[in-house]
C-alpha cells in the first residue's frame, strides 16, 4: 500500500519524516488486488475525464460557460491523480524511472480543487442572487478560463511554498504550518462556501428551486465528492501528524487516500449523471461524429 515520502528534516527524526501525512504509491509492495483496483481507476478515470474535456471544448457555445470552466479545473485535478497512479504502477512493474513528487501532487490537487469550488460557489451566488450582473456566455467562458489559470497558478505556488517551509523547519514548527495551511485551504473555504450557499437558499426561497439549475446541481455534486474524499484525507493527515498516538492508524490513512484516487473516476460519472446539458451535448457530439456533422446544441446553462 502507499507509503510516505520522507524529507531530510533538520532534526533528522524518522518518525517526524513518516508522519507528514501525505502518501504516494510504494514500490513493489502493493498487493495484486490493490494494483488491479488502481489500474481500474486509471482505465476508467483517464478516458472519462478526457471525454468530459472533449465534449465541453469541442461542443458548440452552449457548453462554453464559466461553470464548465470550473468543471474542467476539477477534471484537471482528476487527470493529475490518475497519471500519478499510472506512474506509481509503472514504477513497480517495469522499474519506470520517471520521478514524480507524490506529496506535491497531493497538495496541488487538494488546493486547486478547493479554490475551484470557492470560485464556483461565488459564480453560483452571482447567478442566483444577482442575475443581472452575470456576464454573457462568451465573456463568462473567457473569465472562467482566466479564473482557472489563476487557481492553478496559486495552487502550484502555495503547494511548493508549503513543502519548502516544512522542509526547512523543525517538527514543532511543521505542525503549525500544517495546521495553518489546513485552515487556509479547508476550513476557511468551507466556511465561505457554506455562507454563499446559505445566501443562495435565502434568496431563492427553497432548495428545490435551486436544485432545478443545471450548473448548481453540478456544483453540489462536485463539492460532495470533494468533502467525501479529499477533505477527510486532509483531516486524517492532520490528526495523524499532530497526534500520531491518539488516532488514525496507517490503515485508515491508506484507505482515505484510496478514496481520493477513486474520486478521480467517480467525478466524471457523477457530472454526467447530474448535468442534463452535458448528456445532451454528449449525445449530439456522438451523433455528429457518426453522421459526419457537428453538434447543434442550443441548451443554455444558467
Amino acid at each position: 500500500m502507499p507509503t510516505y515520502i520522507e524529507f531530510e528534516l533538520l532534526n533528522n527524526n524518522e518518525i517526524a519524516n513518516r508522519s507528514l501525512g501525505f502518501v504516494v504509491g510504494e514500490e513493489n509492495s502493493d498487493g495484486y488486488l490493490l494494483t488491479i483496483l488502481r489500474l481500474a481507476i486509471v482505465s476508467l478515470g483517464l478516458p472519462l475525464n478526457l471525454v468530459v474535456v472533449a465534449v465541453i471544448i469541442g461542443s458548440n457555445r452552449s457548453m462554453r460557460t464559466a461553470s464548465n470552466c470550473y468543471v474542467i479545473s476539477i477534471v484537471i485535478s482528476n487527470l493529475i491523480v490518475t497519471v500519478q497512479i499510472l506512474l506509481d504502477v509503472l514504477k513497480q512493474w517495469i522499474k519506470f524511472c520517471f520521478h514524480t513528487n507524490g506529496v506535491y501532487v497531493a497538495y496541488l490537487t487538494l488546493e486547486a480543487s478547493v479554490l475551484t469550488l470557492v470560485i464556483f460557489a461565488l459564480e453560483r451566488y452571482v447567478a442566483h442572487c444577482h442575475p443581472k450582473s452575470q456576464p454573457g456566455p462568451d465573456f463568462g467562458f473567457s473569465q472562467g478560463a482566466k479564473g482557472v489559470l489563476v487557481i492553478w497558478a496559486m495552487a502550484a505556488t502555495f503547494a511548493a511554498m508549503e513543502l519548502n517551509l516544512k522542509f526547512h523547519f523543525l517538527t514543532s514548527i511543521q505542525g503549525l504550518i500544517f495546521l495553518a495551511s489546513t485552515a487556509m485551504f479547508l476550513f476557511l473555504p468551507t466556511l465561505l462556501i457554506i455562507t454563499l450557499g446559505t445566501f443562495v437558499l435565502i434568496d431563492t426561497g427553497s432548495f428545490e428551486n435551486t436544485a432545478e439549475n443545471d450548473a448548481t446541481r453540478v456544483f453540489v455534486a462536485l463539492g460532495a465528492v470533494f468533502y467525501v474524499s479529499m477533505a477527510p484525507y486532509r483531516m486524517v493527515s492532520l490528526v495523524r501528524f499532530m497526534a500520531p498516538t491518539l488516532c488514525c492508524s496507517q490503515t485508515i490513512l491508506d484507505a482515505s487516500y484510496l478514496i481520493v484516487e477513486l474520486s478521480a473516476a467517480v467525478n466524471p460519472i457523477l457530472y454526467a449523471l447530474v448535468s442534463r446539458q452535458f448528456r445532451a451535448a454528449f449525445k449530439e457530439t456522438l451523433y455528429g461524429f457518426f453522421a459526419g456533422r457537428g453538434p447543434t446544441i442550443t441548451t443554455q446553462i444558467l
